[in-house]
């Protein structure tokens, strides 16, 4: 795969049947493709690799200052309300009243990032045909912080 979106990458499907770029390139197309499916009302932009910069979005043309280039519907959105309802809402509200540990040290240690986390854990690993799939596996399997460097 040369990870120009031709040949091999294309048609990565299984585990090890590509290599790491290919597996990206294919979860990638795969996540544009699942845009292209939900009929966003405004899109003007897509999804590129930025020397320098890693993944990111560019124009599809040019913007003219307040204009608007992305509209998003809201079943789309994975915020609060969707962590904070179904399975994983349930789940947890199972697990903090058999844990004895006080609601205002539960959600200390419960916050929303971690919810958040757990929602998208589930839905990668759980939920077979989650609305979410492409977009997860899109996201990068790692993450440089700079906060998170040590000092050498």
């Amino acid at each position: 795969a040369d990870g120009t979106g031709g040949g091999e990458s294309d048609t990565c499907k299984g585990e090890g049947s590509c290599g790491a770029a290919g597996k990206e390139v294919a979860h990638l197309n795969a996540f544009e493709a699942w845009i292209g499916k939900q009929n966003l009302p405004v899109n003007q932009l897509k999804i590129a690799n930025i020397e320098g910069f890693g993944r990111g979005t560019l124009a599809t043309q040019q913007l003219k200052k307040g204009s608007l280039y992305i509209s998003v519907p809201e079943k789309l959105l994975i915020g609060p309300e969707k962590v904070d309802s179904g399975h994983l809402h349930d789940a947890l509200r199972y697990a903090r009243a058999g844990s004895g540990i006080p609601r205002e040290e539960w959600n200390r240690i419960v916050d929303q990032k971690s919810k958040l986390l757990m929602f998208l854990l589930r839905e990668k690993h759980v939920v077979k045909d989650s609305l979410w799939k492409d977009y997860i596996q899109a996201l990068p399997a790692t993450v440089s912080v700079p906060m998170l460097f040590n000092a050498s």
